[in-house]
């Protein structure tokens, strides 16, 4: 038999786990670079998901606001994206996308899973401010990842990575 607790002990190290492992792999990716390909767009999507599971604890009106935080955050991740690092390995081209970003999004998701999974209580004040807090990266990061798209396909087409300077915002006015 055995004792009492053990069983949310057994439940804490699985979450400890599970943690540890997409902290890792989604940091070794932000570090050592990503390929660049097609599927940019499939992460932010899974964080969508992830989000939207999130949500059924939110009154409409904190649903409204989460939203809308991800909204104005797009703009500004295009900004937080502007020093996007392209290489290649061999022929494939790779970019590294900002280490903070990742962070952010990882601190604020393991809270809110650790929120869902042991914590349950009728006042979501602390669970309105995570999820919003997640709605807002995830507006950064589909920001991030428009901007890293757009200059990714032009790299492409080129064949040429643009020095520092050559680099022009995604929505700065040129005429």
């Amino acid at each position: 038999m055995s004792a009492p607790g053990s069983t949310d002990q057994v439940q804490i190290y699985y979450f400890l786990a599970l943690v540890a492992i997409v902290l890792v792999l989604r940091l070794r990716r932000s570090i050592n670079g990503q390929r660049f390909s097609e599927r940019i767009f499939v992460l932010p999507l899974i964080y969508v998901l992830i989000l939207l599971s999130f949500v059924f604890d939110l009154t409409i009106y904190e649903v409204l606001v989460s939203i809308s935080l991800a909204a104005v955050a797009v703009p500004l991740g295009t900004r937080a994206s502007e020093n996007a690092e392209f290489f290649y390995r061999g022929t494939i081209l790779y970019f590294k996308r900002s280490v903070l970003l990742t962070i952010i999004w990882l601190g604020g998701f393991i809270v809110r899973a650790f929120l869902e999974i042991f914590y349950t209580t009728t006042d979501n004040l602390v669970t309105f401010i995570v999820t919003a807090l997640l709605f807002f990266t995830l507006g950064l990061i589909i920001g991030e990842r428009f901007t890293i798209y757009t200059k990714g396909k032009e790299i492409l087409k080129t064949g040429k990575i643009p020095s520092k300077d050559e680099i022009q915002p995604a929505f700065e006015d040129t005429s």
